[in-house]
């Protein structure tokens, strides 16, 4: 008996198992248990619930809005003209008010774009804590980048009260989020 010929056969049966595991999604030693833990978060979850889905018309109406509200708030913090007059799209009572509350324009358009950014960016996986305060981090840094930004246009200037009013409106948006976070968190533990 050829030893050598048994130990192909026997090679190539595990090399045909592994190309079997390989195939169906399972990584070598690692249990098949442990694979569907990773996938789903959950512990012993069936392979149905692994399945991408498909995006929801929700989801693409968040990032619609976010793109259009992110569009809005890189025009009109990017304009060289700062006034809200000159803009044809705004009637002219509602531009006559923006133009004398700077502080109020910016806290609304900042904490509208954090809450767009939290409907887009934030799924019910990404409701921690930390999920939205690095959502409203990257909206801080924002905020520092357009005002820092206004300091080369003509007839605009970098004003530490656009950057607090900002923040402000980051803040008083992300409020509802956090309490979503802190209230999954309690019902966790």
């Amino acid at each position: 008996m050829n030893r050598g010929g048994g130990a192909r056969e026997s090679g190539a049966s595990a090399k045909s198992e592994s190309g079997r595991r390989l195939a169906n999604g399972e990584v070598p030693g690692v249990h098949p248990s442990l694979m569907r833990q990773n996938l789903t978060g959950r512990l012993g979850a069936d392979a149905e619930s692994c399945e991408k889905r498909p995006i929801g018309r929700h989801r693409i109406a968040a990032w619609s809005v976010f793109a259009l509200i992110f569009a809005l708030v890189l025009y009109f913090e990017l304009k060289s003209q700062p006034s809200f007059t000159a803009v044809f799209f705004i009637p002219r009572p509602l531009a006559a008010f923006c133009d004398h509350h700077d502080f109020l324009n910016n806290v609304v358009a900042y904490g509208a774009l954090t809450a767009s950014t939290h409907f887009a960016f934030g799924g019910p996986n990404k409701l921690s804590i930390s999920h939205v305060a690095a959502r409203v981090a990257y909206i801080a840094v924002a905020i520092l980048a357009l005002e820092f930004a206004q300091r080369y246009l003509p007839y605009r200037n970098c004003d530490w009260h656009d950057v607090l009013a900002g923040w402000l409106g980051a803040a008083t948006a992300s409020l509802p989020w956090l309490g979503r976070a802190s209230a999954s968190v309690r019902a966790n533990t």
